[in-house]
């Protein structure tokens, strides 16, 4: 192979990235969580702590199963009541009861609760990405991410609350939506 077709044929493949081969986002969610309401930590300790988090996570379910299955909404709440013992945290469903909710209405409470407690939302985008992510920032347009993938930003004019459609490509659950604030004593 000539190393025109060569350097041609390698433009068409693309590295994996985080997340493509594990389903660990939820546990960097976890890690990011504890960097930025009570951070910066350093690298040595968000290693510590993600280890623990694997550790603890891989004695209930297989080391395999872990990487292809990642994380449930169950689990990611027990992992935040581990946090809550070491870190101040705390958090709470941000709608607890399973009911249609409209794409204007979870940005307006995502927005409020943002702005008033500089916490986060911790939210799965399903659909296009599966991939549990934190939300810091919010405008008209977007929800702004601290993402262990790389990702800015989910743009509205894509995201749904309710049923997925050709251009709305990532549907987010309010259900299972959780906000995250720094505990003051």
């Amino acid at each position: 192979m000539s190393a025109i077709l060569e350097c041609r044929f390698h433009m068409k493949i693309k590295p994996y990235q985080q997340g493509s081969l594990d389903g660990y986002c939820g546990m960097y969610c976890m890690v990011n969580i504890v960097h930025y309401i009570d951070g910066p930590i350093s690298t040595d300790n968000a290693l510590h702590l993600l280890s623990k988090l694997l550790a603890e996570m891989h004695v209930k379910v297989s080391v395999d199963r872990r990487l292809t299955d990642g994380v449930s909404h169950t689990e990611i709440i027990y992992m935040l009541r581990l946090l809550k013992r070491s870190y101040p945290i705390r958090f709470k469903k941000a709608f607890p009861k399973k009911r249609k909710v409209t794409l204007q209405e979870y940005w307006s409470v995502l927005s409020e609760f943002i702005h008033q407690t500089g916490g986060l939302a911790l939210i799965c985008a399903e659909g296009y990405h599966d991939h549990w992510t934190l939300v810091r920032g919010i405008t008209n347009r977007s929800l702004l991410l601290f993402d262990s993938d790389g990702m800015g930003w989910l743009p509205r004019k894509h995201c749904t609350t309710g049923e997925i459609l050709p251009n709305r490509r990532h549907y987010i659950s309010p259900y299972h939506t959780l906000l995250i604030w720094r505990d003051r004593p």
